[in-house]
């Protein structure tokens, strides 16, 4: 404690530790610089942090060489094709530093002419699942691609009979696979299959038309629509082309009136009865005699009250 005096006013200053004060010492052992770490250590037990492992070193090699049209930061656009309930549908893949990152439909595909549905969008996440399955497995333990490929190939050269079952529309390369594996294994069968296809319509096409394969209907281009007990816009196997048709039906001709009008009878209250211009709700059992009674009804015929 020290007093001055200034301009006849008494202050006083107080110095809490002098520099060099005869009665003071400098305290010994750790120094600042080692408390501080002492302390730190202390806090991060004290929250729970010993627990943590340390993250193993990796070590970033930057390409040597890359595309010639990739460039850091820039989009780059690839054409695929989406296969969706059997139907191959064209998109556009746009992929950042070699990363897919996003799915958008190719507006000149015939199909889908730059639609997407829910599915295609979504189905970018799929390379990215942190669960997906990045190594081969032996029960529930790790193994190395030369031993699975080596125990694969022993038991379909000893197989008496093997078949392999996969989804429709078989592109080029997996049949390509498929032809090299039927020469290791003889006895090949290979079955394309889809729960979720519909061969029952498929086969009453073929009975109608003759051959094989799937008669497409263009909405766009009818003058009417007349939907009875399915949702074209909605659960039904090709909806997305519905939906695309169903648009391009809607718009306005020359003559300022719509092209083409949708009628709609159903059981259930669906998409495709919300956006028809007419909705007729009736029982499943009542179908098959309002079909009938259309049919009659389009030979000139009148519908008896006994068929609808």
């Amino acid at each position: 404690m020290s007093e001055t005096k200034k301009h006849g006013i008494q202050m006083q200053h107080w110095n809490p530790l002098p520099a060099k004060a005869e009665n003071f010492e400098e305290p010994s052992g750790l120094s600042r610089k080692e408390s501080l770490k002492f302390m730190g250590a202390s806090s991060a037990l004290a929250l729970g942090l010993s627990g943590c492992k340390r993250k193993p070193v990796r070590k970033i090699v930057s390409a040597t060489e890359s595309s010639e049209v990739q460039k850091p930061g820039k989009a780059l656009y690839y054409s695929s094709t989406y296969t969706e309930y059997g139907v191959p549908y064209g998109i556009m893949v746009k992929a950042v530093d070699g990363r897919p990152v996003k799915i958008e439909g190719n507006p000149e595909h015939p199909l889908n002419k730059g639609k997407t549905t829910l599915q295609m969008q979504a189905g970018v996440l799929s390379l990215y699942d942190p669960e997906r399955l990045q190594k081969p497995m032996k029960g529930n333990t790790e193994a190395k691609w030369a031993s699975v490929d080596a125990d694969v190939a022993a038991k379909l050269k000893s197989s008496k009979r093997t078949v392999i079952v996969t989804g429709v529309n078989v592109g080029p390369s997996a049949k390509a696979l498929l032809k090299e594996l039927s020469r290791v294994a003889p006895n090949l069968t290979h079955v394309s299959y889809d729960p979720l296809q519909n061969s029952e319509a498929a086969n009453l096409q073929t009975k109608l038309f003759g051959g094989e394969g799937e008669k497409v209907y263009l909405p766009s281009k009818a003058k009417v629509v007349f939907s009875v007990d399915a949702d074209l816009l909605g659960s039904d196997l090709r909806s997305l082309e519905w939906t695309r048709d169903y648009a391009e039906s809607r718009g306005e001709s020359g003559d300022g009136k719509l092209n083409a009008r949708w009628y709609c009878a159903e059981s259930g209250m669906t998409l495709t009865g919300i956006n028809a211009d007419h909705r007729l709700a009736q029982k499943p059992s009542n179908m098959f005699s309002l079909l009938r009674a259309i049919r009659l009804a389009i030979k000139g015929q009148k519908a008896a009250l006994t068929d609808y």
